[in-house]
């Protein structure tokens, strides 16, 4: 039996693999400020999150501190490696497959706003999934924010609505925006989780479409 009539997508680490750009922007960050380089196993703890945050964290950095390197970040980011990414595989079946299904389909990202309509568009996202939001300066200043902002965009509630995400903020989003939440364990960050989990794109239509579910 089908639970879910909506699903609302994180990006990163869950419909592209968004590293390279990531990782090369954080590299020539480091280095323009002359911060110590960042180690590659800890590149994992800047993807998901807003940038600020990690830096602030990682860093050890003051509000102005914080402020100033998020901004040398940006620029970077959107300048040189916005489009160092690729989607994962099967991705597009699988938006496909739920598209022809009757499925709405949304994204939600902590990705910056303007930075969320370009990247889609380039990767031709935008064909499946409508609206698509990231963070703002402003209203969306958090997943679960970002998430109802879809939603009330797409004019549903939380009965049968569910967001897929890679992360523990993803699930954490979802939880607060009362929603459903499937963990993806090919991301960034996510295992699996009490609500379900899935390990390819395949398993996330199935889920989705009540063809099977996985749980912890």
């Amino acid at each position: 039996m089908r639970k879910y009539n909506n699903a609302i997508f994180d990006l990163d680490g869950t419909l592209l693999n968004t590293k390279e750009g990531i990782v090369k922007s954080l590299i020539d960050m480091a280095a323009n400020l002359e911060f110590p380089p960042i180690p590659e196993n800890k590149y994992g703890f800047f993807i998901g999150p807003p940038i600020e945050q990690s830096l602030c964290e990682h860093y050890c950095l003051n509000d102005t501190q914080t402020k100033a390197a998020a901004a040398v970040f940006r620029k970077l980011y959107t300048e040189r490696y916005l489009f160092e990414a690729v989607p994962y595989d099967g991705i597009f079946n699988m938006l496909t497959m739920l598209k022809e299904n009757g499925v709405k389909l949304a994204i939600a990202t902590y990705k910056r706003h303007d930075y969320t309509e370009r990247i889609i568009k380039h990767f031709n996202l935008d064909k499946y999934c409508s609206p698509c939001f990231g963070s703002d300066a402003e209203s969306r200043t958090t997943k679960s924010a970002i998430i109802k902002a879809c939603m009330s965009e797409m004019n549903i509630g939380v009965s049968g609505t569910v967001y897929v995400g890679d992360t523990e903020h993803d699930r954490c989003g979802a939880e607060e925006a009362g929603i459903g939440f499937i963990g993806v364990t090919y991301g960034f960050g996510y295992t699996q989780s009490c609500h379900g989990y899935a390990g390819t794109p395949d398993e996330i239509a199935g889920i989705i479409l009540g063809e099977y579910i996985n749980v912890a």
